[in-house]
């Protein structure tokens, strides 16, 4: 007898006699019964699958098999098929509208929607994306056309918009008119190298007297030396400080009433909060009839960050002036 080549059917041979037919077609019908079994059966939905790697070894399965992501797990528009350790597949549900999908180990998917905070923080041409904290975006609004990005701790967000440094090293950090027994100027910016101040059109209310500046209201922390020339070359001994309180700007008691007077400070260094720091001031003004100069070279005993100035006129109270400082990169 002659087998087929793919399953090895037995069929007749072409000397077979007749009579042998029906004999033979049982054989081939009941080999083909057998390689087929495996065909029998299943119900609507299921697929045929490979039992074994032996040939025509199949069974039935339900669509969705054990070995394949069921259609079951997803449950709304949206969904996504996502893992929550490995060979296991599980849910993901759809966030809510104009939420953004990240990266989250410490979900159980590793994965998370969340508020797509690039987008919605931003409220107008040129506004840019600052951090206000750890993981927290902000918005910093655009600044007026010409001013500059500087760095700030004292900011929200730790960066603002300023106008540019006139020259490119000097920023007006306050304006300040004299009143009273003294003013104090304090809060003073501490993100520049040095400090410029000008003290100018100084007068007083009730009677002449010297004018004193004092740092950070401290005492017993100045030490220098003023110098003071009379107009007409006539010189006035150096006058020592050691550990006082203030800064004398005058030598000797000037004209209250009279605004011709300007003084200039530059205090170097002055934000350190570890080394003690140096400082000139050179200025003019009025002694009766004469115009005396003065300049003191000193020395501020603390290592504290100048932060706040205070103008005395110890004559008195002030009735005018003005204080200008400035902060110099």
């Amino acid at each position: 007898m002659a087998n087929t080549t793919n399953f090895n059917w037995e069929t007749p041979d072409d000397t077979d006699l007749v009579k042998d037919g029906a004999a033979a077609i049982r054989t081939l019908g009941s080999a083909i019964d057998t390689s087929l079994v495996d065909l029998k059966g299943g119900t609507t939905g299921q697929v045929l699958s490979k039992a074994t790697n032996t040939d025509m070894d199949f069974t039935w399965v339900a669509q969705d098999d054990s070995n394949a992501i069921q259609n079951a797990i997803v449950d709304a528009k949206g969904d996504l098929i996502s893992a929550t350790a490995a060979d296991t597949p599980a849910r993901l549900a759809v966030g809510t509208d104009n939420q953004r999908l990240v990266a989250a180990s410490g979900e159980a998917t590793g994965l998370k929607y969340v508020s797509d905070t690039q987008n919605t923080v931003i409220d107008a041409k040129g506004d840019l994306l600052v951090g206000s904290a750890a993981d927290t975006l902000a918005r910093l609004a655009v600044g007026t056309n010409d001013y500059i990005l500087t760095a700030d701790s004292t900011a929200t967000n730790g960066i603002k918009w300023a106008a540019a440094p006139a020259g490119g090293s000097m920023t007006l950090l306050s304006t300040t008119t004299l009143s009273g027994a003294s003013t104090t100027i304090s809060s003073i910016s501490g993100s520049y190298k040095n400090l410029y101040v000008e003290v100018y059109d100084a007068t007083n209310d009730t009677a002449n007297g010297q004018t004193l500046a004092n740092i950070n209201t401290t005492t017993g922390k100045i030490t220098g030396n003023l110098i003071s020339t009379l107009a007409g070359g006539s010189g006035v001994p150096g006058y020592a400080y050691a550990a006082d309180d203030n800064i004398n700007m005058t030598y000797n008691s000037r004209v209250r009433t009279d605004s011709n007077n300007f003084w200039a400070f530059t205090f170097n260094n002055y934000a350190s909060t570890t080394t003690r720091k140096s400082f000139q001031m050179y200025g003019g003004y009025i002694v009766g009839s004469a115009i005396e100069a003065s300049s003191f070279l000193g020395y501020f005993n603390d290592t504290t960050a100048i932060s706040s100035l205070k103008f005395t006129a110890n004559g008195g109270n002030w009735s005018a002036g003005t204080v200008k400082i400035y902060g110099v990169n």
